[in-house]
């Protein structure tokens, strides 16, 4: 964010991140959610008691070649989450 703030406040951050990355043509997106306990690490940087149930979602953006152009691992706190996704990547 500190490298293009004006860039992630107008776009999609994922878009923005891959374009900050030095990649293009984004087109598909694959995720998955699952459930996990917070280990110590994660307990610390969300600010919840190691063990609280939390969301765990890997996403995979891959460009027209099937290349992928961005890997995530996302942790979200559970006492308030829905996840919708509705994406077209031109």
């Amino acid at each position: 964010f500190a490298k293009a703030p004006e860039e992630f406040e107008k776009n999609f951050g994922i878009r923005t991140t891959i374009k900050l990355a030095g990649r293009e043509n984004p087109n598909y997106m694959n995720q998955y959610i699952s459930s996990a306990k917070a280990t110590t690490e994660a307990a610390k940087h969300l600010k919840v008691p190691v063990g609280d149930p939390l969301s765990l979602v890997y996403r995979i953006i891959t460009d027209n070649s099937g290349r992928a152009v961005f890997l995530g691992k996302i942790l979200y706190v559970n006492e308030c989450f829905e996840i919708k996704v509705e994406m077209e990547l031109p």
